[in-house]
């Protein structure tokens, strides 16, 4: 976090708090000379020199030609590796704070002092790593065909702060993992995340109901919405009528069943309510693969994981 501050120009050094708000000072602390700006602070600085120079690194940053503290950065990043490239993050993050002791609590700085902390720290850090390094890794999560005789219907809301447009979609498929339609609508005006997954919702549901299937699954990635449904009485938020038809819906059904389910496995649903919520895709297909989903189907199709709980129907 502090290289990702440190490359993106936000750290409040003397130089950037002086563009905003009158400081009596905006020399180096460490040096009392150059202004206090991140280039000079953590590549620049003579009074550091030694701190790169006699540390593990052996680096002489302030010999580099560039003038520009991001590219020194990526140039160090490319040229170190394993240990050394830790050493140097978190000797970066012990430069910063050791300035910052130097400021609000008036110590003076030991380049010893400093190596032997970023030494700890990084020690600390690597025995922390080493333990959770030792659990397996979750398997990736994949689509799944429901049971013979069942659909399933993938649902994905999308939502944009800034505009507050939205977009829905949603994918059927059968068994085998064949499409059995699709749908993707643009909502110019919506009202938040969760009302854009309860739209598609509905959309899944009417479709379902239109065409007269009887058995299907539901999934979504919203775990919100899979909670709002389970809460018996009133609802007044800006879903809750949506909800209240849901309930309506689902008489229509013999079989019914609606779960949450990872982000990964419902990739179908999410291009489409990104694509819709972008403007490029408002339509619904049935029996048939829009052009621009094909890949994300197919890529679910080569990771079927059929379920084994025999046929229904």
């Amino acid at each position: 976090m502090h290289a990702w501050r440190l490359v993106k120009g936000i750290l409040p050094t003397r130089a950037a708090l002086a563009k905003r708000v009158q400081l009596p000072d905006v020399r180096c602390v460490y040096c009392s000379n150059g202004v206090e700006d991140s280039l000079h602070l953590f590549k620049n600085c003579e009074a550091l020199k030694a701190f790169w120079k006699h540390g593990s690194l052996n680096l002489q940053p302030g010999k580099h030609p560039t003038t520009l503290l991001d590219i020194w950065f990526w140039d160090m990043i490319n040229a170190l590796d394993g240990e050394n490239l830790e050493y140097f993050l978190m000797a970066l993050w012990v430069v910063w704070m050791e300035r910052n002791n130097m400021v609000w609590k008036g110590s003076y700085f030991n380049i010893i002092n400093m190596h032997a902390w970023a030494t700890s720290f990084l020690n600390d850090y690597k025995k922390l790593h080493e333990r959770q390094g030792r659990k397996a890794r979750r398997a990736p999560i994949k689509w799944t065909c429901p049971p013979r005789g069942r659909l399933k219907i993938n649902i994905d809301g999308s939502f944009c702060v800034e505009t507050g447009s939205g977009g829905v979609g949603v994918v059927v498929r059968n068994y085998e993992g064949m499409c059995m339609a699709t749908f993707a609508r643009t909502v110019q005006y919506a009202e938040s995340a969760i009302h854009m997954e309860a739209e598609a919702l509905k959309a899944g549901l009417l479709i379902a109901i239109q065409q007269d299937w009887k058995e299907i699954e539901v999934e979504s990635d919203c775990v919100n919405l899979v909670s709002a449904l389970h809460v018996d009485g009133d609802d007044f938020s800006d879903i809750g009528r949506i909800l209240d038809n849901y309930r309506r819906y689902v008489n229509a059904f013999n079989f019914f069943n609606f779960q949450h389910i990872c982000c990964e496995a419902n990739g179908v649903a999410n291009r489409l309510a990104l694509l819709a919520r972008c403007g490029n895709l408002d339509e619904f297909c049935l029996e048939e693969t829009p052009v621009i989903i094909q890949d994300v189907l197919y890529e679910d199709q080569c990771n079927l994981s059929y379920v084994a709980r025999g046929s229904v129907g």
